[in-house]
This record gives C-alpha cells, structure tokens and sequence, in this order.
C-alpha cells in the first residue's frame, strides 16, 4: 500500500489507496479485487459513472498465458508478472550505484549501467529456466514441475533442484519457443514471479558492485580521480561500509518515479481528470 501511495500520490496527491480486505466482505489479493470491479461494473446510474471513481489494481502473474485476463471497466491489470517487476531497469542501476558506492555522478554514465544490467541478465539464466518451469506447471496440470510458483528464492539455491532445472533445459526452450518467450528481460519480466526476479537481480547486482574497484579504469567502467591520481586503497566505487546484497530490494523501490511505472500514474490521473470533469458539468 505504501508503495502504491508513493507511486501516484508522492508529487499530486490523486486516490486514496487501500488495501481491498480492509473493505467488509471482499477477500485479500487479487481475487478479492477482481469481485469488487465485478460488482462496481454492475452498478446502474444515469448521473454517474463508477468507474470514474475506483480502480482495482492487480498483478499480472501468468492470467494471460492461461487466457484467464479479466475485463473490467475498473480494473487495471499490471503489464508485468507483479509490481516488484518493474523494478529490474537502468533508473534503479543507477540509483543503487548512487547510495552504495562512493562516486561522483559523473562516474555512472549509461554505458556503464548498460553493461552491468547486461551482465545481470547474463547471469539470470537458472531463473529463467526455472520460470519456464512454473509456467509450464501452471498452463499443464498433468505436468509434474520440479519448481512452481509458489516456491522462494532460495529454494533455486538447492543444487538438486537447480540441476533438475538444468537437465530440462533443451524441453523448457523448446516451451518457450513456442510460446515466444525469449532469455531477455522483458519475458523474464512477464514469466518470473516478481519477488524471486527482484531479489535474483539484486544478487548479481551486488556481485556486480563489488568487482568495480578492481575495474576501475577498464572498459565502460570510467577512471576515478583517486585511482588516476595514484592514490591507494581510495578507489571511489568501493561500497559504502555495511553494504550488503539484502538492501538492494527494499532501495530498489525507492525509485517509485521510474518511467517503467509511469502508466500506473497515468491510468489514476485519468481517473482523477474525469472527476474533476464531471465536477465541473
């Protein structure tokens, strides 16, 4: 709910944000959202029209590969797994090099931050493949999947599973081929269940953060005065003290301004636009 309230109130205050179970007689989650926009779609008025007035937002999971997307007036349906998806892009690269290195802006130029999100999805593919194995078993009931969406992070930890998921390899692409799913993040960003992309992106991003002084001066990685100046141990892109990998996610989110999250801000200030103009007439 937070998020959701920075995301469309942080610079115009538009909707007031609640979470659909503190509403009497609706379930949490996304079916509980659902059966409020079914409700507010049959709501008959000559003066106004209710779905000027609310919006239901749910995530997007994996409704569409399984032809299950609802349609309602109301509702807005994220255009990625979920909303911790949209948080797996440059601005966010580039806001954790902000607060966890000890550069100067001019240090973190787009090459750079373009070949740090390449490697990070370079390194991604066991949960790629491990997402082409939770929507397999979630489109085909008889299929016995080995992971599911419903399993952690840290369950791909566990070498006896990543190594079954390896072992499917040639079937699972050949899965998402025929879906037309290809290893790039903007199908890893519809097929992963948002929590488990975000948390996998910010593992790699660490590693990322922690090779950089050692890259000081190569390739996309921009000289820092410090190093070209001869002084030791200064190197500017070391990591501010304490950092850790589990930051990573909880920061990532501070970039509610992302322009990968602006239709969400646009749907609601239609809404508050018609308002406005119905007030008016």
């Amino acid at each position: 709910i937070a998020l959701y309230d920075k995301i469309v109130n942080k610079f115009k205050n538009m909707a007031e944000i609640v979470a659909i179970e503190t509403i009497e007689g609706f379930d949490k989650g996304c079916r509980g959202v659902i059966a409020a926009a079914e409700i507010i779609d049959g709501i008959q008025s000559d003066t106004y029209s209710p779905s000027n007035y609310m919006l239901g937002v749910i995530d997007r999971d994996v409704r569409e590969y399984r032809g299950e997307m609802p349609e309602s007036k109301c509702l807005l349906i994220l255009r990625l797994y979920s909303i911790e998806s949209h948080f797996v892009n440059i601005e966010v690269i580039d806001h954790i090099l902000k607060t966890f290195t000890k550069g100067t802006l001019t240090m973190f130029n787009q090459e750079l931050k373009e070949s740090i999100l390449r490697d990070c999805i370079r390194n991604m593919e066991l949960v790629y493949l491990a997402s082409l194995e939770a929507l397999r078993g979630s489109l085909d009931s008889c299929y016995s999947a080995d992971f599911s969406y419903k399993k952690s992070f840290g369950s791909l930890k566990n070498k006896n599973l990543s190594d079954k998921i390896f072992d499917k390899k040639t079937d699972l692409l050949d899965f998402a081929s025929n879906l037309s799913v290809n290893y790039d993040l903007e199908s890893l960003k519809k097929i992963c269940k948002g929590k488990v992309l975000l948390d996998f992106f910010s593992e790699e991003l660490a590693k990322s953060l922690k090779k950089l002084p050692d890259e000081c001066g190569v390739g996309a990685v921009q000289h820092c005065s410090m190093c070209a100046s001869g002084i030791d141990n200064s190197c500017m892109y070391n990591l501010v003290n304490g950092f850790s990998s589990k930051q990573i996610p909880e920061t990532s989110k501070q970039v509610y301004y992302s322009e990968e999250l602006s239709y969400i801000k646009e749907r609601v200030e239609l809404l508050s636009t018609n308002i406005n103009r119905q007030r008016v007439a």
